[in-house]
């Protein structure tokens, strides 16, 4: 055979080998492809904006028209023309779907630029959540290991939520906390005796484990219940979807008016949509029907619309504390760490330094800081719920011990993925960010009582690998007795009006909400015990500024405690629902009682009877829920001779 055509049938042969390859490497491909939607749009939707079609024309231009497209955006977003710029940026997003800048560019442009030009708080929180729905909805699920995307989303919620930037922030606030009310229902209540670290994440972990175990399918659900089937029956001939948010909703409205003071007044007043609903809520035959329905469609609400992870959330609530899903930090920690590990899976030694493990991992440090500060969440979602617009609901956030030890268990990793900063470095942030963490926990520790505990943390931080070994006195600073190390710590703001009022009625909202609400006598008495001292510290610090006397004017803090105790406490209350404030009442001194007595009697009265004394719904009057303590007259004379003698002592120094 001639050595011409020998040479053309080897190639022949190689050729087939390879296209048959290739067809075998291409089937992969595509299928891995699909699988992590890695392939670009091939056809415009309805809906669209026209560059989406015209990039899908030019082909193999596309990657050209889209950096003209990024380009424009940035110039209409650089001119204010910010909606323009959110049209430019869903087209980008539709043809490159995996260019997560573009992603973090459109969702910042919704919650930050477009959200600040409108009128209404409503308004505003429209275009925040659309910029958090924009990247967790399809962001995230273009991209399921980009640090950029979660590192967005994560600053979304710790930023322009919990953060005070935005002046409507507390509506933000306010909106998520009853979302995710009813998405998860309550959480774990406090429980007497049960206030350890591992009890409290035991309850959370107990909590979430129903929805992590649910079934995948309804069909499943109603197999291993049958009563589901009738249940699901029911609801659909009512139009509501059993797998729906919506039936969430209702639900855990209707448990909420149903368990109110005012649930008789409340049916009477009912629509037959809303009675239809309360009825089957109501039902015990349905009682086991309702847990497994409630867990299956909040697993399938978490995983299909908010493209959350279950276990994951089981995970984090193991590792970190009892994560409370309607704090807005609870959902900046889970974005975040599954950023940095969605990053850990894709490091590798010539990228090291490109993934941006360093503010990803920032953002899990101050989403625990946060929680730490915030993360006790007390949220009157009844008041939301029955009094709608009429009056704010409570929302206050007060410390949780429980995330105190995370900081320190997750430093190293954090310190080592940062890459910059090691042991070596003389001045490292992290460290440096931890001590501050550390000394608040101490202050905090030691004004509810926990004299030892903090005592340990102090002489644990003198052992600080990390520490900065820069600063000479630190050790001499830290070989202080626990007792001079906090005085030491408040130093010179012991007489600043701002640390007086942080202090002092911290330490009453700790007192009054984890002690008399929550039923932890420990924590209350060491809580007014710290207070009271710490005003009399403040008081005599001002008289030595002051040595002519005191100056109503200038008056930052109530010179009586009992004053300041007893107005905080009477200011708290009303904004309670029933059963938490009846709770405090019960569990209060008569001397606050009295305080309290007369806002409780304008602020729930009407619910039990109305101006005539008549009863408004069967059973019992509000003095059997609220009892007028003893001495009531006598005190109103006493508080009214003091205001009034106030207010002589303010007209001759205005003099």
């Amino acid at each position: 055979m001639p050595q011409g055509r020998m040479t053309q049938l080897v190639a022949l042969v190689v050729c087939v080998v390879f296209l048959g390859v290739s067809g075998l490497v291409s089937a992969d491909l595509t299928a891995s492809a699909g699988r992590y939607k890695l392939s670009y749009t091939e056809q415009a939707e309805a809906g669209d904006p026209p560059q989406v079609a015209l990039g899908i024309a030019m082909g193999a231009f596309r990657g050209l028209f889209v950096n003209m497209l990024w380009i424009r955006a940035n110039e209409l977003k650089e001119e204010g023309k910010y909606h323009e710029a959110v049209d430019l940026a869903r087209a980008i997003t539709r043809l490159q779907p995996r260019f997560p800048q573009v992603w973090a560019f459109h969702a910042w442009n919704m919650a930050y630029n477009i959200s600040v030009t409108t009128n209404t708080p409503q308004e505003r929180w429209n275009w925040v959540s659309q910029g958090i729905d924009l990247l967790r909805s399809e962001g995230v699920v273009h991209n399921p290991t980009d640090m950029v995307i979660h590192k967005e989303l994560a600053w979304l919620f710790l930023h322009k939520i919990q953060a005070f930037a935005d002046d409507a922030h507390w509506y933000y606030k306010l909106q998520l906390a009853e979302e995710w009310h009813e998405i998860l229902g309550p959480p774990p209540a406090p429980v007497p005796g049960k206030n350890t670290r591992e009890d409290r994440i035991a309850q959370f972990e107990a909590w979430l484990m129903p929805i992590v175990e649910a079934p995948e399918t309804l069909a499943q659900v109603v197999q291993k219940n049958p009563r589901v089937g009738e249940l699901v029956s029911r609801l659909s001939a009512m139009d509501i979807d059993p797998m729906s948010q919506r039936m969430l909703r209702n639900v855990t409205r209707t448990r909420v008016a149903m368990a109110s003071a005012i649930w008789p007044q409340l049916r009477l007043q009912a629509d037959e949509r809303f009675s239809a609903v309360s009825e089957i809520v109501a039902d015990p035959a349905y009682e086991s029907a309702w847990a497994d329905l409630l867990a299956f469609t909040r697993r399938r609400v978490l995983m299909r619309e908010y493209n959350m992870e279950p276990r994951r959330m089981l995970r984090y609530t193991t590792t970190y504390g009892p994560l409370d899903w309607r704090h807005p930090a609870a959902h900046a920690l889970y974005w975040a760490q599954k950023g940095v590990e969605g990053g850990m899976t894709r490091i590798e030694a010539v990228n090291s330094k490109d993934l941006d493990f360093i503010n990803t991992d920032r953002l899990v440090v101050h989403s625990i800081q946060e929680l730490w500060r915030t993360g006790q969440l007390w949220f009157d979602y009844n008041t939301m719920l029955l009094r709608g617009s009429e009056q704010q609901p409570f929302y206050l956030g007060i410390p949780d011990t429980a995330y105190i030890p995370v900081y320190g268990q997750i430093l190293a990793d954090v310190v080592e993925r940062s890459y910059y900063e090691s042991e070596e470095r003389a001045y490292n942030s992290y460290a440096a960010g931890y001590e501050n963490f550390i000394k608040d926990a101490i202050r905090y520790l030691y004004r509810r009582g926990n004299r030892d505990v903090a005592a340990q943390m102090k002489d644990d931080l003198a052992n600080f690998k990390f520490a900065n070994i820069n600063d000479r006195t630190r050790l001499q600073w830290l070989a202080q007795d626990i007792d001079r190390f906090v005085r030491a710590e408040l130093g010179e703001r012991l007489g600043s009006p701002s640390v007086a009022l942080q202090e002092v009625i911290g330490s009453l909202q700790d007192a009054y909400l984890t002690g008399l609400v929550g039923n932890n006598r420990e924590v209350f008495e060491s809580s007014m015990r710290y207070a009271r001292e710490y005003h009399a510290a403040f008081l005599q610090q001002q008289l030595r500024e002051n040595p002519h006397g005191r100056v109503s004017r200038m008056e930052f803090l109530d010179r009586r405690f009992d004053f300041v105790a007893g107005q905080i406490f009477s200011m708290i209350l009303p904004q309670l629902d029933l059963d938490m404030a009846q709770q405090a009442y019960y569990n209060a001194p008569e001397d606050l009682r009295r305080w309290a007595y007369d806002g409780l009697v304008e602020r729930y009265r009407p619910l039990f009877e109305d101006e005539t004394g008549q009863l408004r719904v069967e059973g019992r009057r509000f003095s059997a829920v609220f009892p007028e303590p003893d001495g009531m007259p006598a005190f109103r004379a006493m508080v009214e001779r003091e205001l009034q003698g106030r207010q002589r002592d303010l007209q001759r120094e205005l003099k």
